[in-house]
């Protein structure tokens, strides 16, 4: 993925690949997914192929970013066909952004190897704590030990990697020392949300238990100072200088979506209507970096 393109900004796309797909099913998520027991089924994959074949918008490319769901349920030889795909149809301009989502649960020394001869040079790893409690609360499949050695083992191989940070869970006394562990760790990028009882998840029902706005407000400026070495680039994203997300800061550019995903063609952040992970769609960027 290092052809050189010279071309007009305005003429590039961000590609973002929804693989709706996990072990677990986190109770607060309401973006489009279903339960596996192991890998993303092949079934999956034939679709995708299908559709980026398909495709008929812009041709030239500068990141693509597989969301979830959990992408690191893809087996490599599934990535491997899609990125040949990939090549097929797009010229990628430079050397382009490549994330993959993962939890911390899949990460493994030879698996990340892997990621990375395929041309994957960005991690984003779904951490949202660093204690058992909170990790719990938020129904998470990992623990805080295996979360602490997933981040270094993406931190031995990639230069460029993303940790997810939630607020507002409880016990709430923990994210002092979650920033904390968080900062001794270096991650170049740290992306920080605060925790949404969204209609139609189980937490819904626990809407009882959210944070106020006050209390939200502090947890969010607790990040921002304790993180303060960052760039704040974005409301819920902090980069080292040279690590802002590409895909994040292409907001007035069309973007290309493969698989199912939850916002409209060539749409650049916004609508999110809700489509059924059985059927690939073309849409829009998903408008949040895992």
């Amino acid at each position: 993925m290092d052809m050189a393109i010279n071309s007009p900004i305005q003429r590039d796309v961000g590609i973002y690949i929804h693989v709706p797909y996990c072990r677990t099913l986190c109770p607060y998520c309401d973006f489009v997914k279903q339960r596996s027991r192991g890998q993303a089924p092949e079934v999956f994959t034939d679709a995708l192929i299908r559709e980026i074949g398909a495709y008929d918008g812009p041709a030239l490319a500068q990141s693509v970013f597989f969301g979830g769901g959990t992408p690191s349920l893809l087996a490599p030889r599934a990535l491997e066909c899609i990125f040949a795909t990939l090549h097929r149809r797009f010229t990628f301009a430079g050397k382009p952004e490549v994330t993959l989502e993962a939890n911390p649960d899949d990460v493994s020394r030879d698996l990340a190897k892997t990621w990375l001869d395929l041309g994957i040079n960005r991690i984003s790893l779904g951490v949202q704590s660093f204690h058992e409690a909170t990790l719990r609360h938020l129904g998470r499949r990992h623990d805080a030990a295996s979360a602490l050695r997933a981040c270094e083992t993406i931190a031995s191989l990639f230069d460029n990697w993303n940790l997810d940070l939630i607020f507002g869970a409880p016990p709430i006394e923990h994210w002092p020392d979650t920033l904390a562990r968080t900062v001794a760790l270096r991650p170049p990028h740290v992306a920080t949300y605060g925790l949404t009882y969204e209609p139609g998840t189980p937490f819904e029902r626990r809407r009882d238990q959210a944070v106020d706005d006050e209390t939200w407000l502090r947890l969010y400026r607790q990040a921002e100072e304790v993180l303060g070495d960052y760039e704040h680039y974005e409301i819920s994203n902090l980069a080292r200088p040279g690590f802002q997300s590409r895909h994040n800061l292409m907001r007035i550019i069309p973007v290309s979506a493969r698989g199912p995903t939850h916002s409209s063609a060539a749409c650049a952040r916004g609508t999110t209507p809700r489509t059924t992970p059985t059927s690939p769609i073309l849409g829009g960027r998903k408008s949040v970096s895992h």
